[in-house]
């Protein structure tokens, strides 16, 4: 006899009374990621706004590289993390 899969909600816990479900944290890491790349097709070259991103940072030690790593990355996790 054939086992039939149980669905579930998948739910992430931001307040223990009001749990946010997986599609709008789906929908906001689309949202980010669309940021990003909009932001990487602005106008402001790449180097532009790591240097405009660290000195807004101020002292600290994350690095050119580090900062370009994240810009990079950030309009993937669309397709890293949605369906």
């Amino acid at each position: 006899m054939a086992r039939q899969a149980k669905t579930k909600t998948i739910t992430v816990k931001t307040d223990e009374k009001n749990p946010e479900p997986l599609e709008i944290l789906a929908k906001s890491i689309i949202q980010v990621s669309a940021a990003a790349d909009k932001l990487l097709k602005s106008g402001l070259n790449k180097r532009a706004i790591i240097v405009l991103l660290q000195e807004s940072i101020g002292s600290s030690n994350i690095t050119r590289h580090q900062i370009g790593a994240v810009l990079d990355h950030l309009p993937l996790l669309k397709t890293l993390y949605t369906k």
